[in-house]
């Protein structure tokens, strides 16, 4: 009777310690940089298309329940155009200019879609030889507790961070030619 005792615990303890959990924790997915998917390639766009970049993933978050994209296109001076649709003059009648400054949004749940973020704006053919600068920025709501240790990940121009227990930030910009 002694001997079963001994090893009833210890097959108890055994039991016990194969039951535990393994902790899952949210981790913000790491990006190699961006490509562009339609309009143009390498640092080069193409004037008067539609250009889509995406932000390319190296690595995949996991259990990230929300993510809110911004996308930023900024640089080119376009003319300003009329209500009539001719260029706006000044009083020398020098066509009026103003840097292109747009700004898209989107949202979506990430542990559903978690494919590489991607947008398209059309780049007006008047952006010819000059530059655009496309900037990405993402917030993910955690799921979970961050990884612990979650340390800054660093791809070539999008950098990612947990910034607190409840979401992780990405961001990053590149620059691009107009021919």
């Amino acid at each position: 009777m002694k001997l079963r005792s001994p090893l009833l615990l210890c097959i108890a303890a055994l039991g016990l310690a194969a039951c535990e959990e393994e902790k899952e924790y949210s981790v913000v997915p790491s990006f190699e940089g961006f490509a562009i998917v339609e309009g143009g390639a390498g640092t080069s766009v193409n004037a008067g298309q539609t250009l889509t970049v995406e932000a390319v993933q190296a690595t995949r978050g996991t259990l990230i329940y929300r993510a809110n994209y911004t996308w930023r296109f900024t640089g080119p001076n376009l003319p300003l155009r009329a209500h009539d649709g001719t260029d706006s003059l000044d009083a020398s009648g020098t066509v009026v200019t103003a840097a292109m400054d747009t700004t898209l949004t989107a949202k979506a749940i990430y542990d559903v879609e978690p494919d590489n973020p991607r947008i398209s704006l059309p780049i007006p053919a008047a952006a010819a030889g000059q530059r655009l600068q496309v900037s990405f920025a993402a917030e993910y709501h955690f799921s979970a507790d961050p990884a612990p240790n979650d340390e800054q990940s660093s791809g070539r121009v999008i950098r990612t961070t947990a910034v607190s227990a409840l979401f992780g930030r990405s961001a990053g910009s590149v620059n691009y030619f107009v021919q």
